[in-house]
């Protein structure tokens, strides 16, 4: 929600739908970000993808439209985005290294600009300030917006930004 949890819990005390949901779900019991974490927990673990074109594709019982080909290309081409840095396209089921990366989100010269320093907040690291954990790649196409805050709307967004980061960086 891209908010503090004081926020969050705020905004969601205030709404009177969310309010009865989790009153017929939790019972008469204080909203707080414990209980909002664990309704979004159980939330997620309700989305299952287990039959995905990928997934077919990669028991060679569908195949790839030139468009989704084109992209895989991009996916596995390290010279193009160096998606494969923090993703993968191979039989790994998430797509995703289940590490933490900085992508260059936020160009920065002095790590106290941060806006959000990611999981430094966490470790109290500064090499670990705007890393942000690796998302899976599961139904990619449906989780819009992207990014830990929300700042890119489609994927080609996404995939714009990350070429213009990789050729940057190939030139530094």
């Amino acid at each position: 929600m891209n908010l503090d949890w004081k926020s969050a819990t705020k905004r969601i005390n205030k709404s009177s739908f969310y309010r009865e949901q989790f009153r017929l779900v939790f019972g008469d019991i204080e909203i707080d970000s414990v209980l909002i974490a664990k309704a979004i927990a159980q939330f997620e673990r309700t989305l299952i993808s287990c039959n995905s074109k990928f997934d077919r594709v990669l028991r060679k019982e569908d195949k790839l439209t030139p468009e989704e080909f084109r992209g895989y290309e991009i996916m596995n081409d390290q010279s193009m985005a160096d998606c494969l840095h923090c993703h993968s396209t191979d039989a790994n089921a998430l797509g995703t290294s289940l590490k933490f990366s900085n992508n260059g989100l936020d160009e920065i010269n002095d790590e106290l600009l941060f806006t959000d320093f990611g999981f430094g907040t966490t470790t109290g690291n500064k090499s670990d300030y705007g890393k942000f954990k690796i998302p899976s790649l599961r139904n990619i196409a449906l989780t819009a917006p992207y990014m830990h805050d929300g700042r890119f709307k489609t994927l080609r967004e996404v995939i714009d930004f990350l070429q213009q980061w990789f050729a940057f960086q190939s030139n530094h």
